[in-house]
């Protein structure tokens, strides 16, 4: 089992995992800054949906804002992840040509962008 610290097994990801390629489909950090996203994006309108409630029986602001540092922590989370991923797979594109950090952005791009909604709507329970 290639499985990191995070839970993110990599030799098990979902089918629809398969369009992402190398080097991001067996990049641990990748797969964390993917799924810190989506479940930020999640949480953020769980937040707002507390918070409004939270307002509508009168909480003080600073009350009603609260739920919002669940999905802070998530996006720092996320954050960090892909800052990691992107060091390391932009020095993988770098060794491939002089146009090399210019297809690392499409690439990163074109990954995030097949996967983002699958793993806004996975079940958490069985991927991390």
């Amino acid at each position: 089992m290639d499985a990191d610290s995070s839970g993110v097994d990599l030799d098990t990801l979902p089918m629809w995992a398969d369009p992402v390629g190398d080097p991001f489909r067996r990049d641990p950090s990748f797969w964390r800054a993917v799924f810190a996203s989506a479940d930020s994006a999640v949480l953020i309108v769980v937040a707002g949906g507390a918070s409004v409630l939270l307002g509508r029986v009168g909480a003080p602001v600073a009350v009603a804002m609260a739920p919002f540092a669940v999905p802070l922590v998530f996006v720092v989370w996320a954050v960090v992840a892909s800052s990691r991923s992107s060091r390391a797979s932009r020095v993988w594109f770098r060794h491939r040509g002089a146009d090399g950090l210019a297809t690392w952005r499409d690439s990163e791009r074109r990954a995030v962008a097949s996967v983002f909604v699958h793993a806004l709507l996975r079940n958490r329970l069985t991927l991390p």
